[in-house]
């Protein structure tokens, strides 16, 4: 199964049988419409073999041609029938497994059990990606028990790159973490492991179960036990991190934060049959999906949607502001009453009116005078580049995404500067559309330990974009910066840019899950965070950025530090001999999560609020809410509120729910209430299943429009430590029901802008340093 958009391997094989040698060409093109081109030249000694995976993307397309030239005689031809996909959300899970005693995955696949549709791949360790592409969007890689030896130092840097940059590795399995630590992937562990014993319960975990099972309502339960012990590794907490729960002195699962990623460890193999048959395994997993998140990618829906908006800023020609237009219409008008009216006067109406006219033609030959000077001082061949690089601990890995621009037809060459640089085509922005327009192919093609692109056709005044892949060493490692929850809310502490980011022209940010908050610097040092009204003031281009941070799935909390291109100091990884580059560089920085203990208020941008259910994902395909039409008398929308780590709990106290939605018909009311989070699935709810839960949700109390408060709340479990969250309903009604379709259509549309959540709460006293 492929992905459309996503990364995929090409595996091949080439026999040379002669005495001489020879120099092929492997050629793969996608059988429709030819949207995925790839070409390889070969050279092969007498009687060499070659044995090679090659990266390639994947396209919206049922078989591939694969052929092997020599010259330019085709030798061999294959189709190769595939299936492929494009959907909006996918959760992928990664194994990492040469034990088929030590995975069953395929409980995982099952309609219901988890909080969302996985996915699960298996490969065995010499199977594992040689690039940090190759993981492409998985959401976790688990590693459960891989041969190490025979994983090459390319793969190990690949994982390492992968989780660095925003990924996330689970290390789940007793003998698979406990051999991690001879390997390189030993700077990943969040613990320091010491033996392996036998174990006849974990109550902690087995809590996790027991609750479970009695919500989903099942029969009887086996609790997670057994006398003939089950396999659990004893370890100690390393540096900063989360353990979730324990057992005695040993974190039975811990988190912490390696660069931009997330590193996972479960002291117990999850797939045992004493965790299914225990009801474990539904909740366990579910917590692993809250907190796990998939690094940056350019597959998504939103390089569909939004990235064509960014490029055409950078792209477009320059358009007057609204102030000098206004200000020549104004002067135009002015001088036509002027003339008419003193033609009027002075009794000379034709003088007058051709007079008119000539200031007319005057104006209209100046404007146009103007745009094609404008056009002259344009560079002939220009080149618009949006650098989005994640930096980790000692390498910049990220994906250089630029547009051409001609004013004529060219055809230029160009060639990666490193062995480790790939081209990729970007997402088609009719995606999902029934037709889809033709585009030209983009031809990679690899020779020896270069990719390049072929003779890419540029038309004039049209742009043509691509997007490179790249990875670069670094020296230095600054410390990452911390942000703070206490009862005052979100503070920024020891946050220091880079060198080579602390520009004049720099402007930096802070991303978190639920917004972009701008921040106020004193040359690198960044000295606290500003006012949200600041973004209203941004221009257009940075707009749309902030939607793409937002919408992008980029890791957070982090920094981004956005720069004009000109003053970046950056070189591209491609060679763009004669093109004039312009655009900006935008780079992203790990901070790490601190509370302490005390009172501790959450503000909306550091909450996580996802839909659940299948109305609400279909409202939200696109990122923002799309608008519906009312035409049931209530309809109920389960909304997901993660809290950040550390918090899973957080005593909450006070919630603050603040909703924006707009309904011109003024027929639709929509109010909130609160509910803890089930531990039972959530991805697939039953019909009724909203409206039930509605009745039993606690209301809240109206303080204002829109705006709701939930108090006394201390002595209630809100959260939960499976999720670290809990459930907003929103209910949708009508005022006056409506029985004809024509009235619904006019008075019950509606769409929610925005939905704010505060919370405030207490955390328990702990000894342990809740930093992540």
């Amino acid at each position: 199964m492929l992905t459309v958009a996503d990364w995929a391997y090409l595996e091949y094989g080439i026999e040379n049988p002669d005495d001489e040698e020879v120099t092929v060409r492997l050629s793969l093109r996608a059988a429709d419409r030819e949207r995925a081109v790839y070409d390889r030249v070969l050279t092969l000694g007498p009687h060499a073999r070659v044995r090679a995976r090659d990266l390639v993307t994947a396209a919206a397309a049922e078989s591939y041609t694969l052929s092997l030239f020599v010259g330019d005689a085709r030798i061999l031809r294959t189709d190769v029938p595939v299936r492929s996909r494009d959907i909006e959300r996918l959760c992928l899970l990664f194994f990492l497994n040469d034990d088929p005693e030590a995975a069953d995955t395929k409980q995982l696949e099952e309609a219901g059990l988890l909080r969302e549709q996985v996915t699960a791949v298996s490969a065995m360790a010499f199977q594992a990606p040689h690039h940090w592409a190759g993981y492409g969007q998985a959401r976790a890689v688990v590693v459960l028990r891989p041969a190490y030896s025979t994983m090459t130092a390319l793969q190990y840097a690949a994982l390492a790159e992968y989780v660095h940059r925003g990924g996330t590795i689970l290390f789940a399995d007793p003998r698979g973490a406990l051999d991690a630590v001879r390997t390189p992937l030993s700077e990943l562990l969040p613990v320091d492991p010491l033996r392996i014993r036998l174990t006849e319960d974990l109550p902690s975990l087995d809590a996790w179960g027991e609750a479970w099972w009695a919500e989903a309502g099942s029969g009887p339960r086996a609790p997670l036990a057994d006398v003939d012990g089950i396999p659990f590794l004893e370890s100690v907490a390393r540096g900063d991190g989360i353990t979730v729960l324990s057992a005695g002195e040993y974190p039975v699962l811990r988190w912490s934060r390696c660069g931009l990623g997330r590193c996972g460890f479960v002291a117990l193999n999850p797939c045992l049959r004493q965790v299914r048959a225990s009801g474990v395994v539904a909740p366990l997993w579910n917590h692993c999906l809250c907190r796990s998140q998939a690094p940056f990618a350019l597959r998504g829906y939103e390089n569909s949607r939004i990235l064509p908006a960014l490029l055409a800023q950078l792209t477009g020609f320059r358009v007057p502001s609204v102030r000098s237009i206004a200000g020549l219409l104004g002067g135009y008008v002015a001088a036509l009453c002027l003339t008419l009216l003193g033609g009027y006067a002075l009794r000379r109406h034709v003088a007058a009116w051709l007079l008119a006219a000539a200031v007319g033609l005057a104006v209209t030959v100046g404007v146009f005078a103007h745009a094609l000077s404008r056009a002259r001082d344009r560079a002939p061949a220009s080149a618009m580049v949006l650098d989005l690089r994640l930096r980790t601990a000692k390498r910049d890995s990220g994906q250089a995404v630029i547009s051409f621009f001609t004013r004529g037809e060219m055809h230029p060459r160009v060639t990666g500067q490193g062995a480790g640089t790939l081209f990729r085509g970007l997402p088609s922005a009719a995606r999902g559309l029934a037709r889809e327009p033709f585009e030209a192919p983009l031809l990679v093609r690899r020779e020896g330990d270069r990719c390049g692109l072929g003779d890419i056709t540029v038309q004039a005044l049209k742009p043509r974009a691509f997007a490179c892949l790249y990875a670069e060493d670094r020296e230095g490692a600054a410390a990452d910066a911390v942000l703070a929850l206490g009862p005052s809310g979100p503070a920024l502490e020891d946050a220091v840019l880079p060198a080579d980011t602390a520009g004049a022209a720099a402007r930096a940010y802070l991303l978190l899950p639920g917004g972009v908050l701008p921040l106020e610097r004193d040359g690198p040092r960044i000295t606290g965070i500003g006012d949200d009204a600041h973004l209203l003031a941004l221009d257009p281009f940075v707009d749309v950025l902030r939607e793409y941070l937002v919408q992008g799935h980029f890791p957070c909390p982090a920094l981004v530090v956005l720069r004009p291109w000109e003053d970046s100091g950056r070189n591209l990884v491609v060679g763009l001999e004669g093109y004039e580059q312009t655009g900006y560089a935008l780079s992203v920085l790990p901070v790490a999560w601190r509370a302490d203990s005390g009172q501790v208020t959450v503000p909306g941008e550091c909450l996580a609020i996802r839909p659940l259910g299948p109305l609400g994902r279909r409202l939200t395909v696109t990122g923002g809410w799309e608008p519906h039409i009312l035409k049931q008398e209530q309809i109920v929308l389960p909304m997901e509120v993660l809290l950040p780590p550390g918090l899973h709990d957080l005593k909450i106290e006070t919630v603050h729910v603040e909703t924006d939605f707009s309904n011109p018909g003024g027929n639709v009311d929509m109010i909130p209430r609160l509910a803890p989070l089930p531990l039972k699935s959530v991805s697939l709810v039953a019909d009724g299943e909203e409206n039930r839960a509605w009745t039993q949700a606690e209301a809240g109390e109206a303080v204002g429009p829109g705006q709701y408060r939930f108090a006394g709340l201390s002595g209630q479990e809100v959260t939960q430590a499976t999720y670290g969250g809990f459930r907003i309903l929103l209910a949708v009604t009508q005022r006056r029901p409506l029985s004809s379709a024509p009235d619904a259509d006019r008075l019950n549309r509606w769409r929610l802008l925005g939905l704010r959540v505060e919370v405030r709460g207490e955390l328990p006293v702990d000894t342990s340093r809740r930093r992540f």
